[in-house]
């Protein structure tokens, strides 16, 4: 976990294997990470930086998020 004014480093969450995505939720009270080789995806309180919930997938979850894309 990273400040995202100074980029200071704030802590260091286990999470599954290979992390392939991550994004916070609307109300920033939560981060969520998409584990691609240990099929989960995780839900992280952003006060504790603790695992507050993990969920099982099917194989190889992949990166989600909000992408920006911009036309060239």
């Amino acid at each position: 976990m990273f400040d995202t004014g100074s980029l200071a480093k704030l802590a260091t969450s286990e999470v599954g294997d290979y992390p392939e995505g991550i994004e916070a939720s609307a109300d920033g009270r939560s981060v969520y990470v998409v584990n691609w080789e240990s099929n989960s995806v995780q839900r992280i309180d952003a006060a504790t930086l603790k695992i507050a919930a993990s969920v099982e997938t099917a194989d190889g979850p992949r990166g989600f998020g909000n992408f920006i894309w911009r036309q060239p």
